[in-house]
């Protein structure tokens, strides 16, 4: 009568082996599983294991038997249970350890006598399973989904990609931040740690890098010649413009609607404290002491309290006429009250790059009509960050700007802000105020000079 027997081990070849130490090579392997040892309710934590079921036709032959015998001295006691026996999941992960049994252990367990005789085998019948209430069958049902959908995630989630993990370690005393995002050789790495330390905007620092690699390797070794490179780089990015200059009788001339002379207009716009009427003060006092030109202020600005008063103490220090203007209309007919000039300095109120409105306001003023040209000129402080100042630009360019000028460049250590802005901007900048002093505190802006304030000023950190 065929037999059918189970054995469990922690794998294949182990439950094989157990097979074949007590039945020799006469058995059919009918099937493997892999079963939970130790688990609770039989799905949770517990031990994978296999189970190996094989059948013979018959009882093993004597020898075979003592052969087994023999063998269970020193190996683990298979474990052997009939078909539709029920068996214990805890009883077959303890019992597979276990050498030696002193007695015949119930649920099928197989024992081993001290003396080395036969082992004897002790089957017992399949329990009947109690009823189990509904409340119990749906938890543990419940407890299956949850099991089968955690399984479901853990398989996706190791199908996924996983991120690479980046350790960045501390820099070393003296060494840029930056060393730790880009990497290049020796000078050409100190060409980037430069340019980062001079806050240039990341897009103008890789096409300076792009450039520089273009150059011969010897080039690249010698430092000094490197240097030279990156100034003549830098130099052809900075964008710059001639100071205002009324020499020419063409540059100071404009037609009017009935074809006279016309005095020309510049008009400082920029957000609030930025120095606009103190910049304006510097050229208007340059343009009237040392170029000898006739010069006339006009302010819009009647925001602030104190800003009258301050536009008309400056016109009079500095011996120019001064006009008010309250509202648009008056605009145009001050213009022409005072042609006789050649250049009227247009202050404006402070307005936020934030306040659409404002800035839309101001254009009203700057476009009056006429064919009447003005040029505007856009102040921003060089200490604040430059995201504002690309909000500024942003901003401001509803009112058609078309030079810039950067105060408050003694308050500040970095300048590469300056020249990136007017690269992305593609405008010149014409002027550059380093300091509060009148007419002292101002300069033309020139490539070179900011050009060697970035390169000095980073190459001594």
């Amino acid at each position: 009568m065929p037999l059918t027997k189970f054995y469990v081990a922690q794998n294949y070849f182990e439950a094989l082996k157990s097979a074949k130490s007590e039945l020799g090579e006469d058995f059919l392997i009918v099937a493997q599983r892999k079963i939970k040892v130790g688990a609770i309710l039989g799905i949770f934590g517990g031990r994978t294991m296999v189970e190996l079921e094989v059948r013979i036709e018959d009882e093993p032959a004597a020898p075979q038997q003592s052969r087994k015998s023999a063998r269970q001295k020193s190996s683990p006691a298979p474990l052997i249970r009939q078909a539709d026996e029920f068996i214990d999941p805890r009883a077959i992960y303890s019992n597979s350890r276990q050498q030696v049994q002193p007695e015949v252990q119930p649920g099928g367990v197989y024992s081993q006598t001290s003396d080395g005789a036969a082992p004897k085998q002790s089957f017992q019948p399949r329990p009947q399973v109690s009823a189990r209430d509904e409340g119990t069958d749906r938890i543990l049902e419940m407890m299956r989904t949850m099991q089968q959908q955690l399984d479901s995630l853990n398989h996706q989630i190791s199908k996924q990609p996983q991120p690479q993990q980046v350790i960045i370690s501390s820099p070393a005393p003296g060494t840029p931040a930056s060393s730790n995002s880009a990497h290049y050789p020796p000078n050409l790495q100190r060409v980037y740690d430069l340019l980062y330390r001079a806050e240039f905007c990341e897009p103008l620092i890789n096409k300076i890098m792009i450039d520089i690699q273009t150059i011969p390797e010897s080039s690249k070794e010698d430092w000094e010649i490197l240097k030279e490179h990156l100034r003549k780089k830098l130099i052809s990015l900075c964008k710059t413009a001639p100071q205002i200059s009324l020499n020419d009788e063409a540059d100071n001339a404009q037609p009017g609607a009935a074809g006279v002379k016309m005095p020309k207009l510049v008009a400082f716009v920029g957000t609030t404290g930025v120095g606009k009427t103190t910049t304006l003060a510097k050229i208007a006092t340059n343009l009237v002491l040392k170029a000898k030109k006739k010069a006339m202020l006009l302010t819009i600005d009647t925001y602030r309290v104190a800003a009258t008063y301050q536009i008309s103490t400056y016109a009079d220090i500095i011996g120019v006429p001064y006009e008010i203007i309250y509202k648009e209309s008056d605009f145009l007919p001050c213009i022409m009250k005072h042609q006789d000039v050649d250049v009227i300095l247009i202050d404006t109120a402070g307005r936020s790059q934030r306040n659409n409105l404002e800035v839309l306001e101001l254009r009203k003023f700057l476009y009056p009509g006429n064919n009447i040209d003005i040029e505007i000129f856009l102040v921003i402080s060089s200490t604040i960050k430059y995201r504002d100042m690309q909000d500024i630009i942003k901003n401001f360019g509803k009112v058609n700007f078309n030079k810039l000028i950067f105060t408050k460049t003694d308050e500040t250590t970095t300048w590469g802000p300056i020249l990136s802005l007017a690269s992305e901007a593609d405008k010149p900048i014409i002027y550059i105020s380093n300091g509060q002093n009148v007419p002292d505190d101002i300069m033309a802006a020139e490539a070179g000079y900011v050009v060697k304030k970035i390169i000095d000023s980073e190459e001594l950190i």
